[in-house]
């Protein structure tokens, strides 16, 4: 397994702890609105915003973030091909 494989697989977990912490963010906020019994200094919509860029990140993560792999490992030029100098 590289470098690169390995650096996916802790991206593609740190995606599912968020969409898990997305969901319960989210699920909060749900059962909040449909009468569950609420601290009264919480404000809502802050639970509904984390919650939805929890959640577009970490499913970002889980697709693997191949934005992020190619910044974190680019292609070297091969030598032996006479790319690079």
């Amino acid at each position: 397994m590289t470098g690169r494989d390995l650096f996916g697989v802790v991206l593609r977990v740190a995606g599912l702890i968020l969409v898990v912490y997305a969901l319960w963010n989210l699920g909060y906020a749900f059962f909040a609105l449909v009468g569950m019994p609420a601290p009264k200094d919480v404000q809502l919509q802050w639970y509904f915003v984390f919650g939805m860029l929890s959640l577009l990140v970490g499913v970002y993560f889980l697709r693997g973030a191949p934005h992020v792999l190619r910044f974190s490992y680019p292609k070297r030029p091969d030598p032996s091909n006479g790319e690079g100098a």
